[in-house]
């Protein structure tokens, strides 16, 4: 009976620990995981859980998705969230968002890329600012550079 206890407490702790929650990000302290630049603007942080739980925090959706790419590995089966242009402080679903590049959206890394909640709030951003529109898998295939080479 006490080891199956101990298994059940065991197994309770791993699943605990692998459980794939968004972390705070704390602005201002905090480095991107991708290019080490300090984590400001709240407008354009992004985040990836891996499978195992484990947090990555990025200054910009480009730096997110260029982490992806050179992680393909354990990117695989995470979660992805970026923060709504509209509403910084709400942290959104990566995959579902639509995303605006504009020259005129001055993100951190200077992709001018900002993600949206719905249609409407992207449309409304894009009237005022031009740019394209694109939803997350053509997102990751538009972004073709490299920030490291930015910061150079």
């Amino acid at each position: 009976m006490k080891t199956t206890n101990l298994f059940l407490v065991i197994l309770a702790i791993f699943i605990v620990s692998c459980e794939q929650k968004r972390e705070h990000i704390d602005f201002g302290k905090e480095a991107c995981s991708f290019c080490n630049m300090t984590i400001v603007n709240h407008a354009f942080a992004s985040q990836m859980v891996s499978s195992t739980g484990k947090n990555y925090k990025f200054d910009a959706t480009e730096c997110m998705i260029e982490f992806i790419k050179e992680n393909a590995h354990f990117a695989k089966d995470a979660k992805f969230f970026v923060a709504n242009y509209i509403e910084p402080e709400q942290m959104l679903d990566a995959t579902t968002c639509l995303y605006l590049i504009s020259e005129k959206i001055k993100s951190p890394m200077g992709a001018g890329v900002a993600a949206f909640q719905n249609e409407m709030d992207a449309k409304k951003i894009q009237n005022d600012f031009g740019g394209q529109l694109f939803e997350w898998n053509d997102l990751q295939n538009q972004l073709s550079y490299n920030p490291h080479e930015m910061l150079h």
